[in-house]
């Protein structure tokens, strides 16, 4: 069976059309910073995104932390060390960079 020019064009058109789709979904990558009242730096504590999706990091010793693929939304970003636990309301949009200082 020989498949027409327009067919095969019509193929690639909706397979690019897909991978645009696909590739705008992609979410941002969000880096930050978790200090203490003091503006020391909170390492190894946890770091979890709640809101559209579900994100969970941990920052290293010197308090930074990365969460890649992050979608836009409103999220509550909840910083937490030992039995220390703070949340903080965050909107993910067009900022890439989050520093959070937390009271303890």
């Amino acid at each position: 069976m020989k498949r027409s020019p327009a067919l095969l064009w019509f193929i690639l058109l909706i397979f690019l059309t897909v991978a645009i789709a696909a590739a705008q979904e992609q979410g941002k990558e969000i880096s930050g910073k978790v200090t203490g009242a003091a503006q020391d730096p909170k390492g190894f504590a946890g770091v979890t995104f709640n809101g559209p999706q579900r994100y969970v990091s941990m920052t290293n010793s010197t308090g930074q932390f990365t969460v890649k693929n992050v979608k836009k939304g409103r999220y509550t970003v909840t910083v937490s060390q030992g039995n220390k636990v703070q949340s903080f309301n965050v909107d993910i949009d067009g900022a890439s960079n989050l520093d959070l200082r937390v009271k303890w």
